[in-house]
């Protein structure tokens, strides 16, 4: 609750908010992170919150990674910081924590193209939601994911690629996909594929 109440202070509060994420509380620290995307969607995240974000990105505990994945996608901004973080995450020994960083990486838009070589391989994964997800990606990075095409086209004539998603940055839905960012009791708008490429341009369940 108090760190609901301290989404609602909003940018005043974001400091206050980064203490608790650094906390060694893991539960605490997993409250932060949906926070600060939260916060994300309302006003502009400054760097230490980005920062903050990127060392629990790396952390121990995979449901604190996948929060703080969730919650870099969702702000949207430092993109020379936070796609190669995504990028690292796609590797992961947790499917969930890179399915999440797929989805993340895919709000980054055409900023997120030094990633395609990891989501090609995310499309050959045996894992549908990976693989949709990683479509999504490829799709809305647009013309700058061309390398993808012919793993695209090798998984859709095997039925596994979601429909609807294509290279060249056509809006899609993620109906198809269970819900980015699991939160726990913060009240979050739906998490939607905001106009990220513009706002990068300006400046967290286990397996």
């Amino acid at each position: 609750q108090a760190i609901s109440g301290l989404v609602e202070i909003g940018n005043p509060a974001i400091s206050a908010v980064v203490k608790v994420l650094t906390s060694q509380h893991t539960n605490a620290a997993i409250h932060a992170c949906d926070a600060l995307g939260a916060m994300g969607l309302r006003t502009s995240i400054d760097g230490e919150a980005v920062g903050g974000l990127l060392k629990a990105a790396a952390a121990n505990d995979v449901t604190l990674r996948q929060h703080a994945i969730d919650a870099l996608g969702t702000i949207g901004t430092h993109p020379e910081q936070v796609v190669p973080a995504l990028k690292h995450a796609m590797a992961d020994s947790s499917k969930l924590a890179r399915m999440h960083a797929a989805r993340s990486l895919a709000d980054f838009g055409a900023d997120a193209a030094p990633a395609v070589p990891e989501l090609i391989t995310g499309v050959k994964d045996s894992d549908l939601e990976l693989r949709q997800a990683c479509v999504e990606a490829l799709g809305k990075i647009g013309p700058k994911a061309e390398s993808a095409v012919p793993a695209l086209v090798a998984q859709g004539r095997g039925g596994a690629t979601a429909p609807g998603l294509s290279i060249g940055g056509e809006e899609s839905s993620r109906g198809t996909l269970p819900p980015k960012n699991t939160t726990s009791g913060i009240s979050t708008p739906p998490h939607a594929s905001h106009a990220t490429t513009s706002k990068a341009s300006t400046t967290c369940n286990s397996a």
